[in-house]
């Protein structure tokens, strides 16, 4: 991350939502407990999330919110 530059929060609730962990935990703060039984890919996830500038973290949200978008149209109507 560049010194003196913070990704925008409501970009990191964004991320920590779609991830499923807490603001805290994305930002190292704190271990869920459901982590504690680590979930090794999402905690590999968050620990890549950490580092990113804003404008990579805009990016890897656009594709996030594309690929659950994608998923909710393969879920048939009448489940």
């Amino acid at each position: 991350m560049n010194a003196g530059y913070y990704p925008q929060l409501e970009n990191l609730v964004k991320i920590a939502d779609i991830l499923g962990v807490s603001l805290d935990y994305l930002l190292g703060r704190s271990v869920p407990e459901k982590e504690k039984a680590p979930d090794i890919i999402r905690s590999r996830i968050a620990d890549r999330v950490r580092g990113l500038s804003d404008h990579q973290a805009d990016l890897l949200l656009a594709y996030l919110e594309g690929l659950l978008a994608e998923s909710d149209a393969d879920i048939p109507a009448d489940k």
